[in-house]
C-alpha cells in the first residue's frame, strides 16, 4: 500500500468510513488493458500544495469509489481527446493563427463557446425537453463528453498552451 493509501485509510476509519478499494473493478481494468499506466493515488496528490492536497486525501478517504471513478473518466476524457487532435489537428482551434494576440484567443475561445452553446441546446432538447435523439450513436454521455473536452481546451487556449 503507498503513504497515500495508507493516510486515506487511516483518514477513512478515523471518519467510520470505508477504507479506500485497493482491487476496484475499474482500475483492474485499467491496469490491464491501457498502455499508459495508471496513476497512483501518491502521484495524484504529488505536486500539489498543501491545502489541495489535504482536499484530495479527504475527497479519496471520504468517497474511494467516486474518486477511483473520477480518475477513469479523467483518463478516458483523455485518450478521447487525444483521439480527436489527431483526426482534427489544432487548427480547428487557433483558425489557423499561433494564439500569440488577445484578438487571436478571443476569436478562438468565441468558437469554443459556440461549441459549448450547441452541446448545451442539445442538452436541453434531450435531458431537460425529453426528446429523442435524431443522431445515432451519439449518446447524452458522448455530449457531456464533448463539453468536458471543450472546457479542458478553452483552458488550454487562456493558459497559451494550445498546440504546443
Amino acid at each position: 500500500m503507498t503513504t497515500y493509501e495508507n493516510k486515506a485509510k487511516d483518514q477513512a476509519i478515523k471518519a467510520n468510513n470505508k477504507p479506500m478499494l485497493n482491487d476496484s473493478p475499474t482500475r483492474e481494468f485499467f491496469d490491464k488493458t491501457q498502455q499508459q499506466k495508471w496513476p497512483s493515488a501518491d502521484e495524484v496528490v504529488s505536486g500539489a500544495d498543501e491545502a489541495v492536497s489535504g482536499a484530495l486525501l479527504q475527497c479519496h478517504s471520504l468517497y474511494p469509489e467516486m474518486m477511483e471513478e473520477y480518475l477513469a473518466i479523467e483518463y478516458e476524457q483523455r485518450e478521447l481527446f487525444c483521439k480527436k487532435m489527431l483526426d482534427y489537428g489544432t487548427g480547428n482551434i487557433s483558425l489557423g493563427t499561433n494564439l500569440e494576440s488577445e484578438e487571436d484567443k478571443k476569436v478562438s475561445l468565441t468558437g469554443l463557446w459556440y461549441r459549448i452553446n450547441d452541446k448545451i441546446s442539445r442538452l436541453k432538447n434531450l435531458v431537460v425537453l425529453g426528446k429523442s435523439p435524431n443522431v445515432k450513436g451519439e449518446t447524452i454521455k458522448d455530449t457531456y463528453q464533448d463539453l468536458s473536452i471543450y472546457g479542458v481546451i478553452a483552458q488550454l487556449v487562456i493558459r497559451n498552451k494550445w498546440g504546443k
